[in-house]
């Protein structure tokens, strides 16, 4: 899962917050942006939203380009 946080938020700061509150592993925490990526378990996506510096919280996924514009 990727946690967006309310901006002007430190995502390591804050991630490493919510991790020692929530019992969960920081996977990865993003230096452009305010953001991070965990493993957490639906329990904890529900808690972790209704946190006041979270701004989202979304399925981290892998994407790849099929095509580009000129069909190349």
């Amino acid at each position: 899962m990727m946690v967006g946080l309310v901006s002007g938020v430190d995502a390591g700061e804050e991630a490493n917050r919510l991790a020692e509150k929530y019992g969960f592993t920081v996977e990865h925490v993003y230096a452009t942006g305010s953001f991070f990526v965990l493993d957490m378990t639906p329990e904890v996506v529900d808690r972790i939203r209704c946190e006041p510096t979270v701004r989202y919280v979304e399925y981290n996924a892998l994407l790849h380009l099929l095509h580009t514009e000129d069909g190349r």
